[in-house]
């Protein structure tokens, strides 16, 4: 306890010792570095902490990330958890951490995040997303379930469910599953031009 109050990661209030937001997850990440599994220290994080240490991941993968992402589709307001993008790709991830239940509304789940990645890219000529991909030819938009436990299927309509512990694999094997996952596929050049 004595080395995380030096280091600043929790405050001792009388005999009680507290953290804030950021100090947790910072105390997650921490932990995590020294061999702790990550699935295991997630669970002690509420749901934005959850999302930023996910955040943090992509990080690490070289993403460039923005969290809470809104866009309008048809005059209605729609919000992706996390958009990880490294060119060609834009990953629209839906943080679940949920520690049980998920299996039971896993399909509703993903085809609202199909529905968010689909309108997404139909919409990316006028988003706040189109500066930062200016200079791509073309991207490739995938729709992900990130979840705090691994649920039985790896899939659902071509969609990964991802648990937190293996996103690094993930994302190191993507290239060479790509063809074979829900996609949507936009020329950025045909967008120029128009």
């Amino acid at each position: 306890m004595e080395k995380f109050l030096e280091m600043n990661l929790i405050q001792q209030v009388g005999s009680l010792f507290r953290a804030t937001s950021s100090q947790r997850l910072e105390l997650a990440i921490q932990a995590i570095n020294f061999g702790a599994d990550i699935e295991h220290v997630s669970k002690y994080l509420t749901w934005d902490e959850f999302e930023d240490l996910t955040s943090k991941a992509f990080l690490v993968k070289g993403y460039e990330v923005l969290k809470h992402f809104r866009f309008k589709y048809a005059n209605k307001r729609n919000e992706i958890d996390i958009l990880a993008f490294k060119k060609p790709l834009i990953l629209c991830v839906d943080c679940k951490h949920w520690k049980r239940g998920l299996k039971s509304s896993l399909e509703r789940i993903v085809k609202d995040q199909i529905k968010r990645a689909e309108r997404l890219s139909q919409t990316l000529e006028n988003s706040k997303l189109r500066r930062r991909v200016s200079m791509w030819e073309k991207t490739i938009l995938i729709p992900i379930i990130l979840s705090l436990t691994a649920v039985p299927s790896k899939f659902c309509y071509n969609v990964p469910i991802v648990p937190i512990l293996q996103l690094r694999d993930f994302l190191d094997q993507l290239p060479v599953y790509i063809d074979s996952l829900k996609t949507f596929r936009v020329n950025l050049k045909t967008l120029e031009d128009h």
